[in-house]
Formats: structure tokens, sequence, C-alpha cells
């Protein structure tokens, strides 16, 4: 176990200092390209082969870090494959980004190789189940107290948006991102709403952990009734505005909460027909928005399931191709920093993501440093101008690569990434291995495991403070039922 370990983390090194060679050289050509996939793929294979030796047993594959770094692969890879294998006419060509295809490759081969090495340097053994002392719930409260939690955020939520724009998705545009449609309450009010949806489904994850039936229906069957009303109405009403962000990350919280609880294991079989037929429902979710909207829902599934099914795809795999899409933001970053166009950031892009993330904290960021009021550091912003120009009537969002290379380029990529393998690693050992942790703890893991599969097309920092984010609501809560002194 210990050899295979080494081995895996001695190719890692070489492969991510080779890899930046061949960036700071400008190495490249088709055989390069070649070698260097043939040489991704072997190390992806070793780090799988490292945590399965961790595992006696079963392994567990549906674990947040695989469906990162499937989310990583998607945009950082298949573009690239596609207009080197395919000929398709794809972001690369249609931005022009030819030039670059060299440098994508090479910076996601360092991304995913550091994140892996980050994770393997803190890997443990998987198949002992570290069961902690059961702690007395902060939480353990009436079940009247979450439905009137729920009630009224939900009821302010439903007053404060514009009911027409969010139905027809007017209000939601480009990937699930709030264009200027949606007011400051509407937009606090579903963020503290979703924030209640995790943090309920933390509490009763942790004590489910405790009991005899694993079962799926046991475990739905743990939550009060006034959480599934409400969830199903919002889950449902994000489906007709055409959002598809909410919808995946308060489903794939209730999965993780679920393995975590009872520890399931999902098989390679499982796992990927879980994942085909997520893939056609966002694709086909994703088609149906684009519609006018006119159209009714089911016309408008109706649409996207025939343009799915006549569209003359111009990717090896259709399902993931927006989701891929997304590379030409990479590419936007690295034109734009090489022209001059795009000021480098030195860390003040990833710190503007950290305190937009949590509400009014940029102004104490702009009290602190005046200068970053006159110019944005938004990423997502400045790319966006520098792909469509100011008078922009979308975004082009952003992604984990360019938001780390738009403060730090080449070298901040291993930097970085091998830090966030660090964090999941964490994050898989809660979710896979252990039982009875903090409250906060879980909920800050589940809320990025729920995220992982759209980290490659978003930025970290803004994940991780959303995060630190939904703990600070739950501390607040407990705060307020301990002054309360608020009993079941």
């Amino acid at each position: 176990m210990i050899a295979m370990k080494l081995l895996f983390l001695s190719y890692s090194f070489i492969l991510v200092i080779v890899t930046t060679c061949f960036i700071y050289l400008d190495i490249e050509g088709r055989t390069i390209y070649n070698i260097m996939l043939v040489s991704y793929l072997m190390q992806a294979s070793l780090f799988i082969s490292t945590i399965r030796r961790e595992s006696e047993g079963k392994t567990q594959y549906l674990r947040p870090v695989f469906i990162l770094l499937l989310g990583l692969t998607i945009v950082n890879f298949q573009v690239i494959i596609d207009t080197i294998y395919g000929a398709f006419r794809t972001e690369i060509t249609i931005w022009r980004f030819q030039e670059y295809i060299g440098k994508f490759l090479y910076l996601g081969i360092i991304a995913q190789t550091s994140l892996s090495i980050g994770y393997v340097c803190k890997c443990k053994n998987y198949n002992i189940i570290r069961e902690k002392e059961e702690r007395p719930s902060e939480f353990d409260i009436p079940q009247y107290l979450w439905g009137g939690i729920l009630i009224v955020l939900f009821v302010l939520f439903i007053l404060t948006i514009d009911v027409r724009a969010f139905l027809t998705g007017d209000s939601s545009v480009n990937d699930g991102s709030f264009d200027r449609k949606v007011g400051t309450l509407a937009l606090y009010s579903e963020l503290i709403l979703n924030a209640i949806f995790v943090i309920i489904i933390s509490v009763i994850a942790n004590s489910y952990s405790n009991e005899e039936d694993k079962s799926v229906k046991g475990f739905l069957s743990s939550f009060p009734i006034i959480f599934w009303i409400i969830f199903s109405i919002y889950i449902f009403l994000r489906l007709l505005s055409g959002d598809r962000g909410p919808v995946i990350y308060n489903i794939t919280t209730l999965l993780f909460a679920y393995i975590y609880a009872t520890k399931r294991v999902f098989s390679i079989a499982s796992l990927s027909i879980l994942l085909v037929v997520a893939a056609l429902a966002v694709t086909v979710i994703g088609i149906a928005r684009k519609k006018t909207s006119t159209l009714s829902f089911e016309a408008k599934i109706a649409y996207a399931v025939e343009e799915l099914r006549k569209s003359d795809t111009q990717s090896f795999i259709p399902v993931t191709q927006e989701l891929a899409s997304s590379v030409k933001v990479t590419g936007i970053a690295i034109r734009g920093l090489e022209r001059g166009t795009i000021e480098q950031g030195y860390g003040r892009y990833n710190l503007t993501a950290l305190t937009n993330a949590i509400p009014f904290s940029a102004r104490l960021l702009y009290t602190l440093f005046p200068a970053m009021r006159e110019k944005s550091f938004v990423s997502s912003e400045v790319i966006t101008v520098e792909g469509y120009g100011k008078n922009y009537s979308s975004g082009l969002g952003n992604t984990a690569i360019a938001d780390v290379y738009l403060d730090f380029r080449t070298l901040g990529i291993p930097i970085l990434f091998f830090v966030f393998g660090l964090i999941y690693r964490k994050v898989d050992e809660v979710i896979v291995e252990e039982k009875n942790v903090s409250p906060y703890l879980l909920t800050f893991t589940l809320f990025l495991s729920s995220h992982a599969i759209y980290i490659g097309r978003s930025s970290f920092s803004f994940i991780l403070a959303s995060a630190c984010f939904y703990v600070v609501i739950q501390y607040v809560l407990s705060v307020f039922i301990r002054f309360m002194n608020i009993k079941r």
C-alpha cells in the first residue's frame, strides 16, 4: 500500500514538473499532445488504484472527489479532444484559440494532477468507519420550528421575485446565474432558504447515521413532511424557470447526506447509470430554457428532446458539450493577460470571490483596499467584458483554472489545486468514513460535495466562502435556539 502511494506521488510530481516545463519552453505538437494525454490517463489510473488499495472491501466510487475530477475533466479536456481528434467546430475554433490548445491541455493536466497529489498526501483507510461519540444535537428542536422557518423564507422568496420572469426563465440566464432582474431581497431570501435546506438535511443525516434502518425509504421518511412539501415545490418551480443549479445542488446534497448516514457503497455501474441520467436531464433542461418563454413547460421539454435527437453534434460526448464549452473562459483569461487587456490580480480576484460569497463583506474589503473599488476584480465580470464588451446581455461565467490563472498565472495552478485536493480529502473522509461529526463540519462538507460537479466552471474561492457562509447561518440559528431555550 505504501509502495503504491509512493509510486503514485513520484509519477505525479514528475508529470507536473514536465508539463510545467512544456508550457514555459512552448513545446507543442499533436505527438506531444498524444503523449501527455496518455501520461495523464496513466496518472488518473494510478490515483484510482491508490484509493482502491486503501479499501479492503468495496470501494465507494460515488465520492465527491471523483465527481469533482469528472467535472474538471469535462471542462478542461473535452473540447480539446473534440478539436484535435474530431475536427469539430468547437469553442476553440469559434473563439480562435487554436494557438492555446497546448496550454489548455497542459494547465488541465497540472491542475488535476496537483489536486490528486494533495488528496493522496492525506489518504487514509476508507474501510474503517471512524465513529465518534454520539453528541447531543444543538438542533434537536421541534419540527414546527423547522416548518415555521421554511414557510417564512419560502413566502418571502415568492413575494419578492418577479413571478412572471421567474417562471418563464427570464430572471435566470447563462448557466443558472442571476441577472439584473433579480432583486437583492429575493436573492438573499432564496440564498438563506437553500442554506436552511442544507442545514436540515445535515442535522437529520447526522441523527439518522445512528439508526439501524439504512434504506432509502427510512432515510427520506426521517424528514418532517413540511420539509418535503416546500422542498418539492421549490424544486418544481426551479425546473419551470430552467435554472438547473439549485435543482442539482439540493438533490446532490440529499444523495451525499444519504451516503454519509448509511455508508452505502455505490458501484461503478450504479455511478455510470446515475451520471448518464443526470447528464441527459441537465442537457434537456438547458436546451428547454433557451426556447421562447411563451411555451408551456411540457412543450419546452418536448422541444428540447427533439432538438437533442436531431442536433448536428459537435462533440464526441454531446450530453456534456455545454459544460465543456466553458473552456473558452480559460482561453479568454489567457489571451487577456498575454495582450495586457486584463490586469493580473496577484490574489485580488480570489479575495474578491471570497468576499462576494458573503453578503455585505465586500464593503469591508473596499474599506481596507480602496483602490479595488475603482476597478473590478470580479473574475467572471472581467472575463465577460473581455469576451463580449461592456454592453453584454449575459455572462460568460468562470472556470476554476481561469480564476487561479488570473491571479497567479501558471505557477499558481499546482499550488492552489494541491490545497483544493487537501480540502476534498477531508470532504471525502466525512462522507465516506466518519459518523457523528460536528453539525457545522457536515453542513460545510455537504455544500462542497453538492457543488463538486460545477467547480470546474466556477471559482473555488467563491464556493469555499459560500460553504462558510452556510456554516455562519447555522451558527446564528444555533445561538438563537440556545437563547430562546427551545427544547423538543
